[in-house]
């Protein structure tokens, strides 16, 4: 407070350097304590005391201090615009170090799967500036540079450039500046040897924590969680978590919780626990309002649309599919990845046609352009239901060198996508050898049952079946699919449920009720879980459970019998009510009290008017005009009470209404099929269903 009067009251006989030391350490204690929205502040106001000509211009050093403290405020744009004029001012004076530095701290956050173009030239002009002096800088330089690249076509070019960064960190002997390189780095190795890549995480965590870099140590923890997938080691990957939620909590901000948080989503997911990976989503969600991070929208969009993906929440997967261009905006071939996306979901949900349709969008750059396993692996789910067989070949062969067991999103979504065999089981089965298919399929299965990863056994389960019911194995594949179904059901995969009842359907194995609608093939109304899928043809809609979709299936359920209001609102189908009238609706006592609160009413109002209170004269015939309301409704002519309608009539009105309310729901999901319901449900005292 003392600093903020100071820099108020420049113009006071203390002068302007007290102010300016004052505020310089107010500015260190609030970093200190974690205040960087109010040190940002501060530092606005000295800005603008210097514009105002009350204090020198500021140095290079303070501007990137200013810089560094609206990063750490969550403010990156700031940040981003200041290290630009300090760009621009170092490059006229020559001062390497300064440009160099500005250069690091533009670049200090990493928005995978886009390379700014901008960074880039900033790095390498540091790079070309420093030459071979300040090695320490230099090779920070270099490993930010390396990561700034990726994703290269060339990935041998940041990978060296990597290592050439390692390599004079070590030499330099500066333990700081090696700790800086090796967190820099780490995505320039992207496709180096996994072991390349484990043995620099572990030394960077190792070397964070005996500095009490809290930071760095997330950084490390967050790729040796990434790589442990890849390496299938999913204890590691589960210690790895906790320790990023422990240490990212020690810290207590935005910038370093959300990826923690991420990851613990995806562990939740894989295991099948949808309601833990939700709660951390939202707490994602709420620190996204707090911090300007550049990959953050980008990453928690991407795994809102893979989680959905991942637990079969078909119709949520294809509205989020919505948003994707708006994501993918800025993105390295954005067209292209978004493509992919799409056809890769599009065939997890069995739409041939949108998956084709998505790879033609692909086209070349598919699977060529990609010759490594992981990018492959996630590309050939799509190839495998809607692509060529020479596709599904090429991508067979790749599949066939050395490969990574297990595929996941990395830091793009951070959501695992299964194993590689499961795909190369696919491919076969679209290539028609049905033995190595089942063969990699009963693979991909009892892998899941081992890690206990329960929505894909529920997926694997299906996919086996299917293969089985294609080799002419009915028996096996029924109970696979059964299996596959229940399980779906307990998780609430309703995609794959629904995916697992029609089959059953088809097969002639389904539920007696399900299996007599659909032998009708008018229409169907199924319910699963808490959903109603309602069938005709080709048409299919899945709408939530509710009263009025009840009585509808009912109706469907018996075609052209006539029902009657009272038998189809109860929920014993043969049960009777006897018709009565349940006479009037006020009696004597009713209505007197009525009239009486009336004419106290009046007396109140006029009271009220006479004080002059409008407001409460206004309340009290408010209330007024709301009995003589109800007093009309219940007397009739000459003041005879009216009858309450009789149990039929009640229930003919409700049952209407319901009824229509359920036609309505399906008519805004399907109108053609809303438009049949309309011509064939008859409602009155008897209700029915006419498909003729």
């Amino acid at each position: 407070e003392r600093a903020r009067h100071a820099i108020s009251g420049l113009a006071s006989s203390k002068g302007e350097q007290h102010g300016l030391d004052l505020a310089k350490r107010a500015c260190a204690l609030l970093e200190r304590d974690g205040a960087f929205d109010r040190a940002f502040e501060l530092h606005a106001r000295i800005e603008a005391a210097r514009e105002a000509g009350f204090l020198p211009l500021a140095a290079l050093t303070d501007q990137l201090a200013m810089a560094r403290v609206a990063r750490a405020a969550g403010r990156s744009d700031a940040a981003r615009r200041i290290c630009e004029e300090v760009i621009g001012k170092a490059r006229a004076n020559g001062d390497a170090e300064a440009l160099a530095a500005a250069a690091l701290l533009h670049a200090a956050d990493v928005r995978p799967g886009v390379i700014d173009r901008a960074q880039v030239t900033f790095l390498e002009e540091a790079r070309d500036a420093l030459g071979d002096a300040h090695p320490e800088l230099r090779c920070r330089v270099l490993a930010r540079l390396a990561t700034a690249l990726q994703p290269a076509k060339d990935p041998s070019i940041p990978i060296g450039i990597t290592r050439e960064a390692i390599r004079s960190a070590r030499a330099s002997g500066d333990d700081e500046a090696l700790l800086d390189v090796l967190e820099l780095a780490a995505w320039g190795l992207y496709t180096a040897p996994l072991a390349e890549r484990i043995a620099n995480a572990t030394e960077l965590c190792e070397r964070a924590l005996a500095k009490d870099e809290l930071t760095k140590a997330v950084s490390a923890q967050v790729m040796l969680a990434l790589y442990h997938i890849e390496g299938s080691d999913f204890d590691a990957f589960g210690r790895s978590v906790e320790t990023l939620l422990a240490l990212s909590e020690a810290i207590g901000h935005p910038r370093h919780r959300w990826r923690a948080l991420l990851l613990a989503s995806m562990r939740a997911t894989m295991l099948g626990y949808f309601a833990e990976s939700e709660r951390y989503v939202t707490e994602v969600t709420q620190l996204a309002a707090l911090i300007d991070e550049p990959a953050l929208p980008w990453t928690l969009g991407l795994h809102e649309i893979f989680r959905a993906r991942a637990e079969r929440r078909d119709d949520d997967l294809v509205t989020r599919l919505v948003q994707l261009d708006d994501l993918m905006r800025g993105g390295v071939d954005a067209a292209a990845f978004g493509a992919t996306v799409r056809a890769t979901s599009a065939a997890r949900i069995g739409n041939v046609e949108a998956t084709r349709t998505a790879l033609a969008l692909v086209g070349s750059r598919g699977v060529a352009s990609f010759p490594e396993p992981s990018p492959t692996a996630f590309l050939a789910e799509a190839y495998a239901i809607g692509g060529t067989d020479e596709e599904r070949r090429t991508a067979r062969v790749i599949l066939g060198t050395p490969r990574p067991s297990d595929i996941s999103g990395g830091v793009m979504s951070f959501i695992y996508e299964g194993t590689t065999v499961r795909i190369q089981g696919l491919l076969d089965a679209a290539l028609g050898d049905l033995d190595a298919a089942e063969r990699e399929l009963r693979e991909a299965h009892a892998i899941a049952v081992t890690r206990k990863h329960a929505p894909w056994i529920a997926q694997t389960g299906y996919e086996l079946a299917k293969i089985l019911r294609r080799a002419g194995r009915e028996d096996e594949a029924r109970e696979h699919m059964m299996d596959a179904q229940r399980l779906a059901g307990e998780l609430g995969m309703p995609g794959l449920e629904r995916s697992t009842r029609m089959e059953l359907v088809i097969e002639g194995t389904a539920e007696p009720s399900v299996a007599r609608a659909a032998s009708r093939k008018d229409v169907t109304m199924e319910k699963v879980g808490a959903e109603y899928r309602v069938v005709r043809g080709d048409a299919f809609v899945v709408l939530k459970d509710g009263r009025g979709l009840q009585l509808l299936a009912r109706l469907v359920e018996n075609p052209n019998e006539e029902i009657h209001v009272l038998a189809l609102a109860s929920d014993d189908p043969a049960a009777s009510v006897p018709e009565t009238a349940a006479g009037e609706m006020l009696d004597d006592a009713a209505k007197r009290a009525y009239r009486s609160r009336l004419a106290e009413l009046d007396d109140r109002i006029t009271e009220a008017e006479q004080h002059a209170d409008a407001r409460r004269a206004a309340k009290l015939q408010k209330e007024k005009d709301a009995l003589l309301a109800e007093l009309s409704r219940a007397v009739g002519f000459g003041g005879r009470g009216r009858q309450a309608g009789s149990a039929t009539e009640r229930a003919r009105v409700n049952v209407q209404r319901r009824l229509k309310d359920a036609v309505a729901k399906v008519t805004e999901a399907d109108v053609e099929l809303g438009r049949f319901f309309q011509r064939t449900i008859r409602t009155g005292t008897f209700c029915c269903f006419r498909p003729d």
